[in-house]
């Protein structure tokens, strides 16, 4: 599987095209951030749908991506503080066709350690993994204490890694715990991170092959956006 870092596009790419391009990459992050699907496509549907109101302005940014993902980075935070422990259960997982059944496995075991921590926690570990932000970083963007930040992601990582039965990575230091698969050229490999950057890879691959999530997720930023209009 390969990795599926960030890019920038042409301002002349329109609204449509952005949407199939962008969609795997940030479906991947939500579902790696909520326990089912069906979340995850609430907070991605938000993200297009913002980004569909002030197409006019953000088309003409460097990189509307970054702008898209710096949107879902807030509305995932939003959602840890604000919704208590879920316990519904998830939808079925999409597979990737070229995907192994190494790395199936491995994509389902960590999304149930995913599952078992609380929100803010799995929202803290899971920006941090997938965008190689530092806690301050993190902190700065979403108003939030970095002493917040810093407790969830020891809090999450020390669970995981007792959930995945890894064993702890004591090189780790307090501002580098995770990397994502952005910034993933000459990292040092701890196993969380390889497991956290494998399993967002898989889903990837998983929403690119699954065109029933984007047509969900498609048909209600057009839904939205009309009722919008009237």
């Amino acid at each position: 599987m390969t990795d599926h870092p960030a890019q920038e596009l042409a301002p002349a790419e329109d609204f449509d095209d952005f949407f199939t391009r962008t969609l795997p990459r940030l479906l991947a992050v939500a579902r790696m951030a909520c326990r089912d699907w069906h979340d995850a496509e609430d907070l991605v549907q938000e993200a297009y749908l913002r980004a569909f109101r002030s197409w006019h302005r953000v088309r003409g940014y460097g990189n509307p991506e970054a702008w898209l993902h710096t949107v879902l980075r807030y509305l995932i935070w939003a959602r840890s503080k604000n919704r208590a422990r879920e316990h519904e259960l998830r939808a079925a997982l999409p597979v990737p066709r070229d995907s192994t059944p190494e790395e199936t496995a491995l994509a389902s075991v960590v999304l149930e350690a995913l599952d078992k921590l609380p929100p803010r926690q799995r929202a803290a570990i899971v920006l941090q993994c997938r965008y190689g932000m530092r806690q301050k970083e993190i902190a700065a963007e979403l108003g939030v204490r970095r002493s917040t930040v810093a407790v969830s992601v020891r809090n999450a990582r020390h669970s995981l890694e007792k959930l995945l039965e890894l064993a702890p990575d004591r090189e780790v230091g307090v501002e580098d715990e995770l990397v994502s698969s952005v910034a993933w050229a000459g990292a040092r490999r701890d196993a969380l991170t390889a497991a956290l950057r494998a399993t967002g890879n898989w889903l990837s691959d998983a929403v690119a092959d699954s065109p029933a999530a984007a047509q969900r997720v498609r048909a209600a930023v057009a839904g939205a956006a009309i009722r919008a209009a009237r």
